[in-house]
């Protein structure tokens, strides 16, 4: 019973927060481009501890270029696959460049490769 009720509370907390990034990304986007919401998740993520706060910051991302206006080079030397070593290879390096911290900016920058494999 105990662990029902820790379960249930903890989902909901999930969501809460996960409802917060979805209005904070579709905010964000209302006056900005696509090429904007990746700058904004990445510096989002310099807060992050966990694993769950850098799913969060990928669902903003995600969140963001859906709703964001539409940025034609946004994919410029971007991987088009979504599982590769070219992608992975890509992902680290791009983490390193910005020296954000890994495994959370590969995973944040999964919503920019999800959107540029469309």
């Amino acid at each position: 019973m105990l662990v029902g009720l820790l379960l249930v509370v903890g989902l909901a907390w999930w969501f809460t927060g996960y409802e917060e990034q979805i209005d904070a990304a579709r905010a964000f986007a209302a006056t900005s481009s696509q090429k904007q919401c990746v700058p904004e998740a990445l510096r989002r993520l310099e807060s992050c501890m966990d694993m769950s706060c850098a799913n969060a910051e990928s669902a903003f991302l995600g969140e963001c270029l859906g709703f964001a206006k539409v940025s034609p080079s946004l994919c410029e030397g971007v991987p088009r696959e979504l599982v590769s070593d070219h992608t992975v290879a890509w992902a680290f390096r791009e983490c390193r460049g910005i020296k954000a911290p890994q495994p959370y900016c590969s995973l944040v920058l999964g919503a920019l490769l999800g959107q540029c494999a469309l």
